[in-house]
């Protein structure tokens, strides 16, 4: 079937120009994240480019953190207001004590608010959803929901790895919002039925890791050593993009916006001619990608347990 037949028939206008949709995730901005990352960090002088061209075009939402070394700072260096900001708690010092937490964490929201330039955080969600397993957990989002009192943060939040976090959780902290891995492999969230209900719950998802941090985007030839025992999977996938003449990024983009349950998703960014051309994507050609690339082993969608690639 050619590209343009599979527009024809599966292009929904309801998810066409949807750069709304979209948060630049800013980890590359003073890191080399990702494993097609080729760029390395990305200069100062090429931030202002990927934020002016962002705003040009319609998307308004960062993602960063305090643990993504300068990113704030670049992201205040460029001068650029209009962004709807998210950032995230460290995980909690091991040598901290109860009276402290409170004073830690409003320094952190106020740090994150200078280094933006901005009058608020639109939302602040802790990196580490464990330090809720702790001791402090009550003490933690009591702190968090009183800067959102204060003004200093609209939503309260947190950062996940996989649906158990939210079976532990959800119930006792229910957040604002929630970040969450979601790609064409890796459908946990939605199988689980956690999508559905944190949408029915109104709970803003955000979705992470669209291109399993650079994975989905290998021609099989790059595949690292590490990935050859799914060979058969990515061989699907790659089938299922030249059979279809799409590339891997329109369907990985595809993919995700179909499902309007997700409010953002989270694309990371080294430079402007990569934001073009996402852009470029939502706006002419999102199309139907089929569900049947799930795959539930960690060892593969969690990057977290890659070795030795």
């Amino acid at each position: 079937m050619s590209k343009n037949l599979l527009l024809k028939i599966f292009a929904n206008p309801m998810i066409s120009n949807q750069s709304n949709r979209i948060a630049i995730g800013t980890a590359q901005f003073t890191n080399q994240y990702g494993i097609t990352n080729t760029h390395g960090v990305t200069e100062q002088e090429d931030v202002n480019k990927i934020l002016k061209c962002a705003l040009d075009n319609g998307v308004k939402f960062l993602d960063t953190a305090i643990g993504y070394g300068q990113s704030e700072k670049s992201i205040g260096f460029s001068k650029l207001g209009g962004f709807k900001c998210i950032s995230k708690l460290p995980t909690l010092p091991k040598d901290i004590i109860s009276s402290e937490i409170d004073e830690w964490i409003k320094n952190n929201i106020l740090q994150s608010i200078k280094n933006l330039g901005v009058e608020k955080l639109f939302a602040f969600l802790l990196h580490n959803v464990n330090d809720l397993n702790g001791p402090y957990a009550k003490k933690i989002y009591d702190a968090l929901n009183e800067s959102k009192e204060k003004n200093l943060i609209e939503y309260v939040g947190y950062s996940l790895y996989n649906p158990d976090e939210l079976d532990q959780h959800f119930d006792n902290y229910k957040p604002d919002i929630v970040q969450i891995p979601y790609n064409v492999f890796d459908q946990r969230f939605s199988e689980t039925g956690w999508i559905s209900r944190l949408h029915n719950e109104g709970v803003i998802i955000h979705a992470r890791s669209i291109f399993l941090q650079g994975l989905l985007l290998l021609p099989m030839e790059k595949l690292p050593k590490y990935f050859l025992g799914w060979r058969e999977h990515f061989k699907k996938w790659n089938t299922f993009l030249n059979n279809n003449n799409v590339t891997p990024l329109e369907a990985c983009i595809s993919y995700v916006l179909m499902n309007e349950k997700v409010d953002q998703l989270i694309i990371g960014v080294e430079n402007v001619t990569q934001i073009k051309e996402i852009i470029r994507i939502i706006k002419n050609n999102c199309f139907y990608v089929s569900d049947n690339f799930a795959i539930n082993d960690t060892n593969l969608i969690n990057p977290s347990k890659w070795k030795s690639i």
